[in-house]
């Protein structure tokens, strides 16, 4: 498990099919505008960053009274996507919790919530966020979400069991996403077989456009697990061509480190953990700075490994990553 390690996986992709399913109802169901466009100018300015037609929908949605939560939940998410993650937890940290009768709602709202929280490294606070919601029963999207929470703490079987209520799911990318997050957990854990059983569940094509590259770096993952550098590296450099998010471009980099310390090509291996470690997006990835440390002490660069370790704890200090590298400082 540690020198495999458990990154960043699709943190964010699993409202957009709740996105796409109740947009049509939204529409039909909202308001006439009851507001100035000033009001809505934070609106506006999210809508022409937006980069899916769900997203943009929503966002039309915001126009016509919907919650300001709505609107305020949606830009966090954009600011994400950016790896603004500062800004994006100040936007998140004074939603409002608001009256929803049917809670479909409320369920997109609350997985945007988690969703930032999860990346910014809050795991805690992403588990305790559906707590003051009336939420609709159809939550596998969100049991996904949650479920990558409960393994970045480390929390590995409860992650699994809370994900295999997502198997099953009507929703194709609920049940992708329960499927590769599955098949991470289990190759983080050393259970190579088992988690090629789940990845075969899954299919790329349930992704969104911004997320297809996590179907790539799943599988370059368990290649790894299985010990076949040279696929894992074919695999994430696959995904790495498609990759959209920042997020994404800096989970390339700390994957392709872990590739090339396999291989015993350790200097290449360092230059992408340092590049890693100094890329935009420096939210979660507290394993793959326990990786870089880990590569640096194996080398006996005692000194420099304890700033990567010391960076973990610094940057992920809620990850199971960080009570390993607070282990490792003594």
């Amino acid at each position: 498990m540690d020198d495999l390690g458990f990154f960043e996986l699709f943190v964010g992709a699993w409202l957009f099919a709740g996105f796409v399913a109740v947009g049509a109802t939204v529409l039909e169901r909202a308001p006439r505008p009851q507001v100035g466009p000033r009001s809505w100018s934070s609106s506006s300015r999210a809508r022409a960053r937006a980069r899916s037609s769900a997203s943009r929908l929503l966002l039309e949605a915001s126009e016509r009274s919907l919650p300001a939560a709505l609107v305020q939940a949606e830009t966090a998410m954009q600011l994400y996507y950016e790896g603004r993650m500062a800004e994006a937890c100040r936007v998140v940290d004074d939603i409002a919790v608001f009256e929803d009768p049917t809670g479909v709602l409320a369920l997109h709202v609350v997985n945007m919530l988690v969703c930032v929280d999860v990346a910014a490294g809050r795991y805690e606070r992403a588990l305790a966020r559906r707590g003051p919601w009336s939420l609709a029963q159809d939550d596998a999207i969100l049991c996904v979400n949650e479920a990558e929470a409960l393994a970045n703490l480390g929390r590995w079987e409860e992650s699994l069991a809370h994900v295999r209520r997502a198997l099953d799911a009507e929703d194709a990318l609920a049940r992708t996403g329960a499927a590769l997050h599955g098949a991470w957990v289990l190759g983080a854990r050393g259970r190579a077989e088992e988690a090629r059983a789940w990845f075969a569940l899954a299919r790329e094509a349930d992704l969104p456009l911004d997320f297809r590259s996590e179907y790539h770096f799943a599988e370059a993952f368990l290649c790894l697990a299985e010990g076949d550098p040279a696929s894992a590296r074919r695999a994430v450099l696959r995904g790495d061509a498609i990759a959209k998010r920042a997020s994404s471009r800096r989970n390339a980099l700390f994957l392709l480190g872990r590739i090339d310390a396999r291989e015993g090509r350790f200097e290449e291996a360092l230059a992408r953990f340092e590049a890693g470690a100094r890329h935009v997006f420096r939210g979660q990835g507290g394993d793959g700075l326990l990786a870089w440390g880990d590569t640096l002490a194996s080398l006996g660069r005692a000194e420099r490994a304890a700033e990567a370790w010391r960076l973990v704890i610094k940057r992920d200090p809620e990850s199971y990553a960080a009570a390993l590298a607070r282990e490792r400082l003594g």
